[in-house]
């Protein structure tokens, strides 16, 4: 939990609780590692995997819907611009304290 509280920039204690709500959903199941038995493991089950899958559908169709307006050098330069942005994204993500103190 920490971990994924880490990547998320959220308190393990909220990953924890946001887990139990998933798992009483039946969206997760919880397990241990045979190799470290402190360690918690969420894995998604079958329809929490379809849940993703029909979440990931609709953002896809989303943004073709959303871009479908834009003529090929509009969409070209949304994709530099968003292109630079990931990189700079990547950049502050790699190195947060040094991005901020720039």
């Amino acid at each position: 939990m920490s971990e994924v509280g880490e990547s998320l920039q959220l308190p393990a204690s909220t990953v924890t609780s946001i887990v139990d709500r998933l798992v009483r959903d039946g969206l997760v199941e919880r397990g241990i590692l045979p190799s470290d038995r402190r360690a918690v493991v969420a894995t998604l089950t079958e329809t929490g995997a379809d849940v993703v899958a029909s979440v990931e559908f609709n953002r896809r169709n989303d943004l073709v819907e959303m871009l479908s307006g834009l003529d090929d050098d509009n969409l070209e330069a949304f994709a530099h611009d968003l292109g630079g942005m990931l990189e700079g994204l990547d950049r502050l993500m790699a190195d947060p304290v040094q991005s901020s103190a720039a």
